[in-house]
């Protein structure tokens, strides 16, 4: 490949990298890590597992957002997930068959 696309540079992981550098750096003895906020957590798997560049179009708030990177990150990387929702799949199927 002549050119390499360049994945774009998750903000979130660096603010997340800022945060453990400087909680180390503030407390140097402390053995449990810092608290992070949940948001933040959600933002880096999503750019971890979907991409720096993911979005939606859709005009949601902020917790239906997550429910769809949930969804996404389990669907792509959870055989167990995909086999469960396959098997609801089949349960309502057939209930509204009834």
């Amino acid at each position: 490949m002549l050119f390499r696309r360049k994945n774009p540079e998750s903000k979130d992981i660096r603010k997340f990298v800022d945060i453990l550098y400087q909680f180390e750096k503030e407390h140097p003895d402390e053995l449990c890590p810092p608290e992070t906020d949940p948001q933040l957590v959600v933002n880096c798997l999503c750019d971890v597992f979907l991409g720096a560049d993911w979005y939606t179009a859709m005009p949601m708030n902020t917790k239906q957002v997550n429910t769809i990177i949930l969804d996404n990150i389990l669907r792509i990387h959870s055989k167990e997930f995909r086999k469960m929702v396959k098997e609801k799949q089949k349960e309502w199927r057939n209930s509204n068959a009834s």
